[in-house]
């Protein structure tokens, strides 16, 4: 629940602009896209992931904490894995989408140019996501939706590659979590 109303909390700045300046909400990128550009998405998700899989084993060889120990933690702690599940998957690819590419990156590239708006959206999605160990991972992934927004226009590719990696992520975690593993 509280990492639900922290995923929410993203939307407050977004309403209070947009309804001060009488913005549409359709000005986030909610437009129809090509699905073929997912395609080129999940292409470079593959290679965005092989660097994952680098930066995991060199974090895991180091001794440094990473996000699958603090979820791994909080798994064993919560009521409810399925609810944290939903809001892994569903909720928080929704939020994120519409703050960082939507809202941050479209805004930043009006105003330094979309390569610019890319770099800075992906720092600050990767700071937003406070995990030293996976500040490079999230910062790829951040660059790769800005990317797809840049391509279509749209958050919604951005938003099912987010689903797909978060949705991953959380299935191998509660999977790890029953077994025993975490």
């Amino acid at each position: 629940f509280v990492v639900a109303t922290f995923e929410f909390i993203l939307l407050i700045p977004i309403a209070i602009i947009f309804f001060w300046r009488r913005v549409p909400w359709r000005a986030l990128g909610l437009n129809r896209f090509n699905p073929n550009t997912l395609a080129i998405g999940c292409g470079l998700l593959v290679a965005v992931y092989i660097l994952v899989i680098i930066n995991s084993l060199i974090m895991m060889a180091l001794g440094v904490i990473t996000q699958a120990d603090v979820v791994g933690d909080l798994l064993s702690e919560i009521d409810s894995p399925l609810l944290f599940a939903f809001v892994t998957a569903i909720v928080a690819p929704f939020t994120e989408e519409l703050f960082f590419r939507g809202f941050l990156f479209k805004g930043f590239r009006e105003k330094y140019g979309w390569v610019s708006a890319l770099m800075f959206s992906s720092i600050i999605f990767a700071l937003f996501h406070g995990q030293i160990a996976t500040l490079i991972p999230t910062f790829l992934l951040g660059a790769l939706f800005a990317y797809m927004y840049q391509r279509t226009e749209s958050v919604f590719p951005g938003m099912i590659l987010h689903f797909a990696v978060n949705a991953m992520g959380a299935l191998v975690l509660l999977l790890a979590n029953q077994m025993g593993v975490l």
